[in-house]
């Protein structure tokens, strides 16, 4: 079952568009083709468990939520590394100009 997911995470990768096609790339980006294919197989295992065990039906998140959802954790990494380092917006406007 477990190399059934992977295939299905590998055909995902090769695949236009979708929520899942987005982490699969943010994943393999960061961290390697071979992590984005085992977490997006974990993902496609939770999504079938939830369906089977807890018969819910599945539906995709919304494309602009998701990128909102992103957008907002790269601003909050941002922020936190900036208060790490000691800047302020004035800092960076003032290194930007």
């Amino acid at each position: 079952m477990a190399n059934a997911f992977r295939i299905a995470a590998n055909t995902i990768a090769q695949r236009e568009g979708g929520i899942l096609k987005r982490v699969f790339s943010r994943i393999a980006y960061k961290k390697g083709r071979s992590a984005a294919i085992t977490a997006v197989s974990r993902r496609l295992a939770e999504i079938f468990w939830i369906m089977t065990v807890k018969k819910v039906e599945y539906q995709s998140k919304n494309k602009q939520l998701y990128d909102a959802q992103i957008k907002k954790k790269v601003i909050k990494n941002i922020q936190h590394k900036m208060r790490k380092l000691g800047l302020t917006t004035e800092d960076v406007l003032f290194a930007t100009n």
